[in-house]
């Protein structure tokens, strides 16, 4: 699974969000709702998540667009451009995508899932967003 992109990222979370609703509707009818639960507050996380990748893509987008920047002063523009992303990027990161990303591994960890098939839904979540949570916590210097 690579993840050097946020494109790559991106697509990630959404076959996450697929496959999250897949097993909500397949435990849709099962008499314990317990794993439709977890599956449905897994698919929640996931589409938050997806919203935040676009917003880190825009960015990315933007912090490439001002390298673009005509400018006088080569110094100056390096300076705007570092405080954007030190400050834009690292902030957002480190605030408010990391936290949303460690609420989802931690929901994942303490549901309980109870079925064969929950279970089996919960490893390889975990195991996915576990990844993502590597890559994020020293992509932007944290």
């Amino acid at each position: 699974m690579e993840l050097n992109t946020v494109e790559q990222r991106h697509e990630l979370i959404n076959e996450m969000i697929d496959e999250s609703f897949e097993f909500m509707q397949s435990v849709a009818d099962d008499e314990d709702d317990n794993d439709w639960g977890g599956a449905h507050v897994t698919w929640e996380n996931l589409v938050a998540l997806e919203r935040l990748i676009r917003t880190e893509e825009i960015f990315l987008d933007t912090f490439e667009e001002m390298g673009h920047v005509r400018t006088y002063d080569r110094d100056e523009q390096e300076v705007f451009i570092s405080v954007f992303l030190m400050e834009g990027l690292n902030a957002f990161n480190e605030t408010v995508f990391l936290d949303r990303l460690e609420h989802t591994a931690k929901n994942l960890r303490e549901w309980n899932f109870r079925t064969e098939r929950g279970l089996e839904f919960e490893k390889k979540f975990r195991e996915k967003i576990d990844a993502l949570l590597r890559k994020y916590q020293g992509l932007y210097d944290i």
